[in-house]
């Protein structure tokens, strides 16, 4: 989550966003915990795919 390289952190996202096709409510969940730790990048990776209401939610914090 800390690492300087741009790519690192955008494969890190993408993580997240692969995971949350298979269990949102986790990755949800680990978003609003670590959102004020987290890259901004890694954030926006990970919510990408997500429906609507869930991405406007994350979006808010």
């Amino acid at each position: 989550m800390n690492d300087k390289n741009e790519l690192v952190l955008k494969g890190y996202g993408w993580m997240l966003k692969s995971f949350s096709q298979v269990n949102k409510g986790e990755v949800i969940d680990y978003l609003i915990k670590n959102h004020k730790s987290m890259p901004r990048i890694s954030f926006r990776y990970a919510i990408e795919k997500m429906d609507k209401e869930s991405h406007l939610y994350l979006m808010e914090l």
